[in-house]
Protein backbone atom coordinates (compact mmCIF):
# COMPACT_ATOMS: atom_id res chain seq x y z
CA UNK A 1 0.00 0.00 0.00
CA UNK A 2 1.58 3.42 -0.84
CA UNK A 3 2.05 5.47 2.08
CA UNK A 4 2.29 8.97 2.10
CA UNK A 5 3.64 11.67 5.24
CA UNK A 6 1.90 13.81 6.83
CA UNK A 7 -0.13 16.36 8.49
CA UNK A 8 -3.79 14.03 8.46
CA UNK A 9 -2.93 10.57 10.42
CA UNK A 10 -4.94 7.97 9.76
CA UNK A 11 -5.23 4.49 11.14
CA UNK A 12 -8.34 2.14 10.02
CA UNK A 13 -7.88 -0.70 11.96
CA UNK A 14 -11.59 -2.49 11.06
CA UNK A 15 -14.03 -0.90 8.06
CA UNK A 16 -17.79 -2.08 7.43
CA UNK A 17 -20.46 -0.05 5.94
CA UNK A 18 -22.35 1.16 9.15
CA UNK A 19 -24.52 3.85 9.59
CA UNK A 20 -26.44 5.83 12.50
CA UNK A 21 -28.48 3.40 14.35
CA UNK A 22 -30.84 3.24 17.47
CA UNK A 23 -33.18 0.84 19.35
CA UNK A 24 -34.15 1.78 22.65
CA UNK A 25 -37.07 -0.54 24.56
CA UNK A 26 -35.48 0.62 27.67
CA UNK A 27 -38.43 1.81 28.96
CA UNK A 28 -39.89 -1.47 29.25
CA UNK A 29 -37.47 -3.30 31.25
CA UNK A 30 -36.07 -2.88 35.23
CA UNK A 31 -31.88 -3.12 35.38
CA UNK A 32 -31.28 -2.55 38.39
CA UNK A 33 -29.73 -5.56 40.05
CA UNK A 34 -29.81 -7.37 36.60
CA UNK A 35 -26.79 -9.35 35.94
CA UNK A 36 -24.91 -8.42 32.51
CA UNK A 37 -21.79 -9.81 30.47
CA UNK A 38 -19.68 -8.11 28.21
CA UNK A 39 -18.52 -9.39 25.04
CA UNK A 40 -16.58 -7.40 22.47
CA UNK A 41 -15.55 -8.41 19.02
CA UNK A 42 -14.13 -7.20 15.21
CA UNK A 43 -16.12 -7.64 12.46
CA UNK A 44 -14.82 -10.67 11.12
CA UNK A 45 -14.73 -9.59 7.48
CA UNK A 46 -12.66 -6.86 9.05
CA UNK A 47 -9.51 -5.80 6.40
CA UNK A 48 -6.05 -6.29 8.55
CA UNK A 49 -4.89 -3.26 10.84
CA UNK A 50 -3.44 -0.49 7.85
CA UNK A 51 -2.07 3.04 8.33
CA UNK A 52 -0.98 5.63 6.29
CA UNK A 53 -0.05 9.29 6.47
CA UNK A 54 -0.80 12.15 3.61
CA UNK A 55 0.58 15.49 3.73
CA UNK A 56 0.78 17.90 1.25
CA UNK A 57 4.10 18.67 1.81
CA UNK A 58 5.21 15.74 0.11
CA UNK A 59 8.31 13.65 1.18
CA UNK A 60 10.52 17.15 2.49
CA UNK A 61 7.50 17.37 5.38
CA UNK A 62 9.01 14.13 7.04
CA UNK A 63 11.79 16.16 9.19
CA UNK A 64 9.01 18.89 10.15
CA UNK A 65 6.30 16.37 11.07
CA UNK A 66 7.89 13.56 12.26
CA UNK A 67 11.25 14.47 13.01
CA UNK A 68 14.87 12.60 11.92
CA UNK A 69 14.31 10.23 15.05
CA UNK A 70 11.81 8.27 13.13
CA UNK A 71 11.60 7.39 9.14
CA UNK A 72 8.36 7.24 7.78
CA UNK A 73 7.99 3.24 7.35
CA UNK A 74 9.23 3.06 10.95
CA UNK A 75 6.69 5.29 11.94
CA UNK A 76 3.60 3.18 9.80
CA UNK A 77 4.74 -0.19 11.60
CA UNK A 78 5.15 1.57 14.88
CA UNK A 79 1.10 2.54 14.51
CA UNK A 80 -0.19 -0.43 12.84
CA UNK A 81 1.87 -2.54 15.74
CA UNK A 82 -0.05 0.19 18.99
CA UNK A 83 -3.22 -0.05 17.04
CA UNK A 84 -4.61 -3.66 17.43
CA UNK A 85 -7.99 -3.71 16.74
CA UNK A 86 -8.78 -6.87 19.46
CA UNK A 87 -7.08 -4.78 21.98
CA UNK A 88 -9.13 -1.62 20.76
CA UNK A 89 -12.15 -3.45 21.07
CA UNK A 90 -11.94 -4.16 24.46
CA UNK A 91 -11.20 -1.02 25.42
CA UNK A 92 -14.21 0.32 23.70
CA UNK A 93 -16.15 -2.65 25.72
CA UNK A 94 -14.28 -1.60 29.03
CA UNK A 95 -15.85 1.70 28.49
CA UNK A 96 -19.05 0.72 28.15
CA UNK A 97 -19.29 -1.65 31.56
CA UNK A 98 -17.31 1.25 33.15
CA UNK A 99 -20.17 2.88 33.33
CA UNK A 100 -23.12 1.03 32.87
CA UNK A 101 -22.39 -0.62 36.22
CA UNK A 102 -21.57 1.97 37.93
CA UNK A 103 -24.54 4.15 37.45
CA UNK A 104 -27.23 1.96 36.69
CA UNK A 105 -26.63 -1.19 39.90
CA UNK A 106 -26.33 -3.79 37.70
CA UNK A 107 -24.35 -6.64 37.93
CA UNK A 108 -21.12 -8.19 36.34
CA UNK A 109 -21.58 -12.00 34.91
CA UNK A 110 -18.15 -13.25 34.51
CA UNK A 111 -19.55 -16.06 31.76
CA UNK A 112 -22.43 -17.52 30.66
CA UNK A 113 -21.89 -19.86 33.67
CA UNK A 114 -23.13 -17.71 35.37
CA UNK A 115 -26.63 -17.18 33.77
CA UNK A 116 -26.59 -13.71 33.19
CA UNK A 117 -30.11 -12.05 32.50
CA UNK A 118 -28.98 -9.80 29.20
CA UNK A 119 -25.61 -9.59 26.79
CA UNK A 120 -24.24 -6.62 25.96
CA UNK A 121 -22.32 -7.26 22.85
CA UNK A 122 -19.69 -4.31 21.39
CA UNK A 123 -18.64 -4.38 17.55
CA UNK A 124 -15.80 -1.86 17.01
CA UNK A 125 -16.27 -1.21 12.94
CA UNK A 126 -13.48 2.07 12.96
CA UNK A 127 -10.98 3.40 14.82
CA UNK A 128 -9.38 6.85 12.95
CA UNK A 129 -6.53 8.72 14.83
CA UNK A 130 -6.72 12.36 13.11
CA UNK A 131 -4.04 15.05 13.06
CA UNK A 132 -5.07 18.55 12.06
CA UNK A 133 -4.23 22.11 13.51
CA UNK A 134 -5.94 21.92 16.53
CA UNK A 135 -4.69 18.61 17.81
CA UNK A 136 -4.58 14.80 17.81
CA UNK A 137 -8.46 13.45 17.54
CA UNK A 138 -9.72 10.26 17.71
CA UNK A 139 -12.50 8.60 15.80
CA UNK A 140 -14.36 5.71 17.13
CA UNK A 141 -17.13 3.75 15.42
CA UNK A 142 -18.88 0.97 17.07
CA UNK A 143 -21.97 -0.64 17.59
CA UNK A 144 -23.44 -1.72 21.06
CA UNK A 145 -26.14 -3.57 21.64
CA UNK A 146 -28.19 -5.76 24.89
CA UNK A 147 -30.38 -8.35 24.30
CA UNK A 148 -32.28 -10.72 26.83
CA UNK A 149 -31.08 -13.84 27.13
CA UNK A 150 -33.51 -16.36 26.24
CA UNK A 151 -35.84 -14.24 24.04
CA UNK A 152 -33.02 -12.96 22.30
CA UNK A 153 -34.81 -9.87 22.32
CA UNK A 154 -32.71 -6.87 21.34
CA UNK A 155 -33.87 -4.20 23.49
CA UNK A 156 -31.03 -1.15 23.32
CA UNK A 157 -28.82 -1.01 20.57
CA UNK A 158 -26.30 2.30 19.14
CA UNK A 159 -24.71 2.41 16.51
CA UNK A 160 -22.80 5.80 15.48
CA UNK A 161 -19.12 7.30 16.12
CA UNK A 162 -17.42 9.00 18.58
CA UNK A 163 -14.68 11.60 18.55
CA UNK A 164 -11.83 12.12 21.09
CA UNK A 165 -9.32 14.37 21.95
CA UNK A 166 -6.37 12.84 22.38
CA UNK A 167 -5.26 15.03 24.95
CA UNK A 168 -8.39 14.99 27.18
CA UNK A 169 -8.11 11.06 27.70
CA UNK A 170 -7.29 10.03 31.10
CA UNK A 171 -3.35 8.35 30.03
CA UNK A 172 -2.36 11.80 28.39
CA UNK A 173 -3.41 13.17 31.98
CA UNK A 174 -1.70 10.98 33.57
CA UNK A 175 1.32 11.38 31.56
CA UNK A 176 1.12 14.92 32.45
CA UNK A 177 1.34 15.60 29.31
CA UNK A 178 -2.06 17.17 27.92
CA UNK A 179 -1.22 19.51 24.93
CA UNK A 180 2.18 19.85 25.96
CA UNK A 181 2.94 15.80 23.58
CA UNK A 182 -0.37 15.27 22.47
CA UNK A 183 -1.40 18.62 20.84
CA UNK A 184 -1.50 20.31 17.85
CA UNK A 185 1.55 19.86 15.65
CA UNK A 186 2.64 16.95 18.19
CA UNK A 187 2.43 13.54 15.85
CA UNK A 188 6.80 13.70 16.21
CA UNK A 189 6.11 13.63 20.05
CA UNK A 190 3.31 11.03 20.37
CA UNK A 191 5.12 8.54 17.31
CA UNK A 192 8.02 8.84 20.07
CA UNK A 193 6.91 7.30 23.12
CA UNK A 194 7.28 4.11 23.73
CA UNK A 195 5.63 1.01 22.16
CA UNK A 196 3.60 0.39 25.33
CA UNK A 197 2.84 3.71 26.14
CA UNK A 198 1.46 4.54 22.43
CA UNK A 199 -0.78 1.39 22.44
CA UNK A 200 -1.69 2.77 26.26
CA UNK A 201 -2.77 6.20 24.95
CA UNK A 202 -4.81 4.56 21.96
CA UNK A 203 -6.64 2.33 24.40
CA UNK A 204 -7.76 5.49 26.52
CA UNK A 205 -9.06 6.53 23.30
CA UNK A 206 -11.05 4.27 22.78
CA UNK A 207 -11.86 3.65 26.52
CA UNK A 208 -13.79 7.43 26.80
CA UNK A 209 -15.46 6.44 23.44
CA UNK A 210 -16.97 3.30 25.08
CA UNK A 211 -18.00 5.82 28.03
CA UNK A 212 -19.44 7.99 25.65
CA UNK A 213 -22.02 5.13 23.74
CA UNK A 214 -22.64 4.58 27.42
CA UNK A 215 -23.76 7.51 28.26
CA UNK A 216 -26.61 7.67 25.71
CA UNK A 217 -27.43 4.39 27.32
CA UNK A 218 -27.81 6.27 30.84
CA UNK A 219 -29.77 8.77 29.32
CA UNK A 220 -32.34 6.57 27.55
CA UNK A 221 -32.70 4.58 30.58
CA UNK A 222 -33.28 7.49 33.01
CA UNK A 223 -35.45 8.76 30.59
CA UNK A 224 -37.74 5.61 30.58
CA UNK A 225 -37.70 5.49 34.25
CA UNK A 226 -39.66 8.80 34.41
Amino acid sequence: MMKYLATLLLITTAFLFSSCGHTNELEHYDLKSKSFLYQYRIPADAIDASTWISSPGGPAAIITIIGSSIASDEAVKKLERAANPDTLALALSKGIENVTSTYIGIRRAKSLDDNPDFIVETVLDKYELHSSDYGINVKVEGTTRIAERGTGKVIWEYDDSKTISMSNTWYAGMLGAGSTVIGAFNIARLLDLPDSELRAVLKAAAEEAGAKIAEEFREDYSEGRR
